[in-house]
Protein backbone atom coordinates (compact mmCIF):
# COMPACT_ATOMS: atom_id res chain seq x y z
CA UNK A 1 0.00 0.00 0.00
CA UNK A 2 1.77 3.11 -1.25
CA UNK A 3 0.25 6.67 0.72
CA UNK A 4 0.91 9.67 -1.57
CA UNK A 5 -0.34 13.35 -0.92
CA UNK A 6 -0.42 15.93 -3.48
CA UNK A 7 0.87 19.27 -3.71
CA UNK A 8 0.23 22.23 -6.58
CA UNK A 9 2.81 21.53 -9.31
CA UNK A 10 4.76 24.54 -8.77
CA UNK A 11 6.10 23.94 -5.43
CA UNK A 12 9.06 21.70 -4.14
CA UNK A 13 7.27 18.47 -3.44
CA UNK A 14 10.05 16.39 -0.77
CA UNK A 15 8.68 13.59 0.55
CA UNK A 16 11.09 12.11 3.32
CA UNK A 17 10.55 7.97 3.45
CA UNK A 18 12.15 6.61 6.56
CA UNK A 19 11.78 2.75 6.32
CA UNK A 20 14.10 0.46 8.07
CA UNK A 21 15.11 -3.12 6.87
CA UNK A 22 12.55 -6.41 7.34
CA UNK A 23 9.58 -7.21 8.83
CA UNK A 24 9.62 -8.69 12.22
CA UNK A 25 8.31 -12.55 12.29
CA UNK A 26 5.02 -12.41 14.83
CA UNK A 27 3.83 -10.31 17.24
CA UNK A 28 5.37 -12.61 20.06
CA UNK A 29 4.56 -12.16 23.68
CA UNK A 30 3.79 -8.63 23.62
CA UNK A 31 1.09 -8.69 21.04
CA UNK A 32 0.30 -6.86 18.20
CA UNK A 33 -1.27 -3.31 20.24
CA UNK A 34 2.83 -3.49 22.04
CA UNK A 35 4.91 -4.07 18.67
CA UNK A 36 2.49 -1.23 17.05
CA UNK A 37 3.26 0.96 20.11
CA UNK A 38 7.16 0.48 19.48
CA UNK A 39 6.93 1.03 16.03
CA UNK A 40 4.85 4.36 16.71
CA UNK A 41 7.40 5.65 19.41
CA UNK A 42 10.40 5.05 16.91
CA UNK A 43 8.93 7.11 14.05
CA UNK A 44 7.24 10.09 16.10
CA UNK A 45 10.39 10.12 18.23
CA UNK A 46 12.43 10.23 15.31
CA UNK A 47 10.30 13.14 13.36
CA UNK A 48 10.72 14.95 16.17
CA UNK A 49 14.27 14.90 16.35
CA UNK A 50 14.73 15.78 12.97
CA UNK A 51 11.91 18.74 12.96
CA UNK A 52 13.52 19.97 16.16
CA UNK A 53 17.15 20.45 13.56
CA UNK A 54 14.83 21.93 11.18
CA UNK A 55 13.07 24.22 12.83
CA UNK A 56 15.83 25.34 14.96
CA UNK A 57 17.79 26.31 11.63
CA UNK A 58 15.08 28.54 10.49
CA UNK A 59 14.78 25.94 7.30
CA UNK A 60 11.46 24.74 7.28
CA UNK A 61 8.07 24.39 10.04
CA UNK A 62 4.84 22.79 9.95
CA UNK A 63 1.96 23.05 12.11
CA UNK A 64 1.57 19.53 12.73
CA UNK A 65 2.78 15.90 12.42
CA UNK A 66 0.09 13.19 11.63
CA UNK A 67 0.45 9.16 11.45
CA UNK A 68 -1.27 6.21 10.86
CA UNK A 69 -0.50 2.43 10.62
CA UNK A 70 -0.42 1.35 6.88
CA UNK A 71 0.23 -2.28 5.26
CA UNK A 72 3.90 -2.96 4.85
CA UNK A 73 5.86 -1.94 1.34
CA UNK A 74 8.17 -4.73 1.29
CA UNK A 75 5.27 -7.46 2.48
CA UNK A 76 1.60 -8.60 1.08
CA UNK A 77 0.71 -9.97 4.58
CA UNK A 78 -2.03 -8.40 5.61
CA UNK A 79 -1.02 -8.08 9.32
CA UNK A 80 2.46 -6.88 8.24
CA UNK A 81 2.30 -3.17 9.22
CA UNK A 82 4.27 -0.24 9.37
CA UNK A 83 3.92 2.98 11.13
CA UNK A 84 3.98 6.40 8.94
CA UNK A 85 4.15 9.48 10.05
CA UNK A 86 3.79 12.77 7.87
CA UNK A 87 4.84 16.70 7.88
CA UNK A 88 1.99 18.36 5.61
CA UNK A 89 3.76 21.90 4.21
CA UNK A 90 6.90 21.90 5.64
CA UNK A 91 7.33 25.34 4.77
CA UNK A 92 10.68 27.24 3.95
CA UNK A 93 10.64 30.40 6.38
CA UNK A 94 12.18 32.11 3.58
CA UNK A 95 10.10 33.11 0.96
CA UNK A 96 12.96 33.91 -1.86
CA UNK A 97 13.91 30.57 -2.40
CA UNK A 98 13.82 28.13 -5.03
CA UNK A 99 14.04 24.00 -5.42
CA UNK A 100 17.88 23.72 -5.32
CA UNK A 101 18.40 26.05 -2.21
CA UNK A 102 15.38 23.96 -0.29
CA UNK A 103 17.54 21.18 -1.84
CA UNK A 104 20.60 22.43 0.10
CA UNK A 105 18.89 23.63 3.13
CA UNK A 106 17.47 20.36 3.42
CA UNK A 107 20.91 18.61 2.93
CA UNK A 108 22.56 20.91 5.82
CA UNK A 109 19.77 20.03 7.83
CA UNK A 110 19.91 16.31 7.53
CA UNK A 111 23.59 16.09 7.70
CA UNK A 112 23.01 17.95 11.20
CA UNK A 113 20.71 15.61 12.62
CA UNK A 114 22.85 12.20 11.45
CA UNK A 115 21.77 11.89 8.07
CA UNK A 116 24.25 10.68 5.62
CA UNK A 117 23.37 11.07 1.68
CA UNK A 118 23.39 8.21 -0.55
CA UNK A 119 22.06 8.48 -4.02
CA UNK A 120 19.64 10.20 -6.23
CA UNK A 121 17.41 8.44 -8.56
CA UNK A 122 15.69 10.94 -11.45
CA UNK A 123 12.31 10.25 -12.38
CA UNK A 124 9.54 12.08 -14.90
CA UNK A 125 8.47 14.73 -12.30
CA UNK A 126 10.89 14.64 -9.50
CA UNK A 127 14.34 13.54 -8.79
CA UNK A 128 14.68 11.20 -5.80
CA UNK A 129 17.40 12.06 -2.81
CA UNK A 130 18.17 9.21 -0.63
CA UNK A 131 19.87 9.46 2.76
CA UNK A 132 20.76 6.83 5.58
CA UNK A 133 21.07 6.79 9.33
CA UNK A 134 22.07 3.85 10.98
CA UNK A 135 19.35 1.45 9.38
CA UNK A 136 16.61 3.65 8.28
CA UNK A 137 16.30 5.03 4.85
CA UNK A 138 15.04 9.33 4.06
CA UNK A 139 13.94 9.67 0.44
CA UNK A 140 13.13 13.41 -0.69
CA UNK A 141 11.44 13.97 -3.40
CA UNK A 142 11.66 17.53 -5.08
CA UNK A 143 9.95 18.45 -8.03
CA UNK A 144 11.84 21.26 -9.65
CA UNK A 145 10.64 24.89 -9.39
CA UNK A 146 12.92 27.95 -10.39
CA UNK A 147 10.52 30.33 -8.98
CA UNK A 148 11.39 32.49 -5.89
CA UNK A 149 8.34 31.53 -4.37
CA UNK A 150 9.67 29.90 -0.58
CA UNK A 151 9.24 26.28 -1.51
CA UNK A 152 7.31 23.63 0.92
CA UNK A 153 7.24 20.02 0.82
CA UNK A 154 5.36 16.94 2.53
CA UNK A 155 7.68 14.90 4.50
CA UNK A 156 6.27 10.90 4.62
CA UNK A 157 8.48 8.77 6.72
CA UNK A 158 7.79 4.90 8.01
CA UNK A 159 9.79 2.67 10.26
CA UNK A 160 10.70 -0.81 10.15
CA UNK A 161 7.76 -3.44 9.54
CA UNK A 162 6.37 -5.44 11.96
CA UNK A 163 3.37 -8.73 12.52
CA UNK A 164 0.70 -6.98 14.18
CA UNK A 165 -0.78 -10.33 14.65
CA UNK A 166 -4.82 -9.99 14.82
CA UNK A 167 -4.62 -6.42 15.66
CA UNK A 168 -3.69 -5.29 12.19
CA UNK A 169 -7.24 -4.46 11.02
CA UNK A 170 -7.98 -2.38 14.33
CA UNK A 171 -4.61 -0.65 13.93
CA UNK A 172 -5.69 0.44 10.24
CA UNK A 173 -8.90 1.92 11.31
CA UNK A 174 -8.98 5.75 11.41
CA UNK A 175 -9.55 5.80 15.32
CA UNK A 176 -5.72 4.61 15.28
CA UNK A 177 -4.27 8.15 13.58
CA UNK A 178 -3.00 10.09 15.72
CA UNK A 179 -1.69 14.37 14.95
CA UNK A 180 0.50 16.20 17.27
CA UNK A 181 0.75 20.26 17.11
CA UNK A 182 4.69 21.23 16.37
CA UNK A 183 5.95 24.58 17.35
CA UNK A 184 5.39 26.91 14.60
CA UNK A 185 6.02 31.07 13.86
CA UNK A 186 2.79 33.11 14.39
CA UNK A 187 0.06 34.33 11.89
CA UNK A 188 0.63 37.21 10.65
CA UNK A 189 -3.03 38.01 9.59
Amino acid sequence: MTFVRRMPAAVVLATAVIAAAGCSSSPGKQGGQATATQARTQVITEMRGLYQKIYASRFAWSQGLQGEYQGCPSSSQSSELAYYGFFDALQSFSPHIDSDMYLQQAKSALAGSGWKYSHEETGTEATDYFFSKNSITLRMAIVPNTKMTGDNSVVTVWGPCFDAGSDATKLQQSSSQSSIALPHPSSTS
